[in-house]
């Protein structure tokens, strides 16, 4: 049985202001870490 492909679909996450928020967030969590005694 031949499976031929109909219909492609390509997700790109586009939205620059959420990637902004997500490394602000991890920035502010490491930066906590540093300044803790984590990696003292």
């Amino acid at each position: 049985m031949l499976s031929s492909v109909y219909f492609r679909e390509v997700q790109k996450m586009r939205q620059w202001w959420l990637w902004i928020v997500v490394l602000g967030i991890s920035g502010l969590i490491w930066y906590g870490f540093y300044q803790s005694d984590f990696f003292q």
